[in-house]
């Protein structure tokens, strides 16, 4: 952009849609709920149950290894007595398992061999990756960034910002209108 002369005439916004944090353990979610249909997202795991009876078993079930229910008020409204979303303890996020080191034909695909006693059995492993997103609302390591450079942009560094304010800076940066929620950052 200096080199082309254009460096005082442009603007640069960098965002991410969300954080990530260490993960330590994966919890491996069909062994934890043999049965069930679920959904693995970092430390977010989703699972379809039969109203609020079977969810509390199902509460039961994880509480045993950390895992604790999340609100559900994110939940579309007719879907909340059918889908039980829970959360991961720190360090920890659900997996699709592992295969076994003998090529267990019923691996989960992109699944990554495991060895040793039990492996089938295996309710716990290494992760497959190192960190994750998917934390639950408000946890730090979900935060998001957004750096913001360019003639007319105000120097600053701000240790917060609401993610409703995003869209008014750019459209202030923009030179229009913003008629949703929200505070221009500028």
């Amino acid at each position: 952009m200096r080199r082309a002369g254009r460096l005082d005439q442009t603007t640069l916004l960098i965002t991410s849609d969300h954080g990530h944090g260490l993960v330590e353990r994966a919890l491996y979610a069909e062994r934890l709920l043999p049965g069930r249909t679920v959904a693995c997202e970092g430390r977010i795991l989703l699972v379809v149950v039969d109203g609020a009876g079977e969810a509390r078993t199902v509460v039961g079930l994880l509480a045993e290894h950390g895992v604790y229910p999340l609100a559900s008020e994110y939940l579309p409204g007719d879907r909340r007595s059918h889908l039980a979303a829970f959360v991961a303890p720190d360090g920890t996020a659900f997996e699709l398992r592992p295969t076994s080191s003998s090529g267990d034909p019923d691996g989960a695909p992109g699944s990554r061999p495991i060895r040793g006693m039990n492996a089938e059995r295996a309710i716990s492993g290494a992760p497959k990756y190192r960190s994750s997103h998917g934390f639950r609302p408000g946890h730090p390591a979900d935060e998001r960034f957004a750096i913001v450079r360019g003639s007319g942009v105000p120097r600053q560094t701000r240790a917060r910002a609401e993610a409703e304010d995003l869209a008014p800076t750019v459209a202030a940066l923009l030179g229009v209108a913003h008629p949703g929620p929200g505070k221009s950052w500028l």
